[in-house]
């Protein structure tokens, strides 16, 4: 689209273009004008005129060379927010404003990393929505994908400020806890399970329920044993 930003910026870059042939058509003839008076046969008449010439060139150059460092500063600012973008939609869910299974893997290896430097707790927080299937197959699609709106919403409310929130795959949500034990992580479980049950609804107003498994990070585990065991403790609940 023309407003998007790598619309915008193909513009910018069309007028830099424009702005550098300017300059360099005026910066000829300046050098011509500078010639010009600088000869011997020059009369009086055409030197003051061409004085005239030379001072209103000097003030458009100076001008384009001001509209030229504007039009490269936008433009560089214009790629960057591209860049942004673009890199915040490769890890965005778009159905449910979540971030995604890529985002959730970096995260987790991030806060891995960080649990065993400064020896803090970790947990992570494996969800899904009860009978999905079954909401898809009888409601169809479009009531599966406000149900996972939902669901999301609400998880996203419920957790800490600190923690992040997944769209782990299909139905299935995680959370990343930062410091957060067991018992905490079950806590929390407990909040999402009642916050769902609660406040999202099938299209018959019967209430969503969701299984909510957790584990906390323990010495030996690595991030595939992490994540398995709090799926095993999230199906444990089927």
């Amino acid at each position: 689209a023309a407003d998007s930003p790598r619309g915008t910026a193909r513009a910018l870059d069309v007028r830099q273009r424009e702005v550098k042939t300017e300059l360099e058509a005026l910066q000829a003839e300046r050098n011509r004008v500078s010639k010009l008076i600088g000869e011997k046969k020059a009369k009086d008449q055409d030197a003051a005129a061409a004085m005239a010439a030379m001072k209103d060139v000097s003030a458009r150059i100076k001008q384009l060379e001001g509209e030229a460092r504007d039009a490269e500063a936008a433009f560089a600012e214009t790629l960057m927010r591209a860049e942004m973008e673009q890199r915040s939609d490769a890890v965005l869910d778009p159905l449910t404003g979540l971030n995604n299974r890529r985002a959730f893997d970096e995260t987790l290896d991030e806060q891995i990393l960080l649990a065993r430097s400064t020896g803090q707790p970790l947990s992570v927080l494996l969800a899904d929505i009860d009978g999905f299937k079954l909401i898809n197959d009888e409601h169809g699609h479009i009531t599966g994908d406000s149900a996972l709106r939902q669901v999301a919403r609400t998880i996203r409310v419920s957790v800490r400020a600190t923690d992040a929130c997944f769209r782990w795959g299909g139905d299935e949500f995680a959370v990343v806890l930062p410091n957060a034990d067991a018992d905490e992580a079950a806590e929390l479980c407990e909040r999402i399970r009642g916050a769902v049950l609660a406040s999202c609804f099938d299209p018959y107003g019967v209430p969503l329920q969701v299984s909510c498994g957790h584990t906390e990070l323990d010495d030996g585990m690595d991030t595939r044993q992490l994540l398995e065991a709090a799926d095993d403790a999230m199906l444990s609940l089927k």
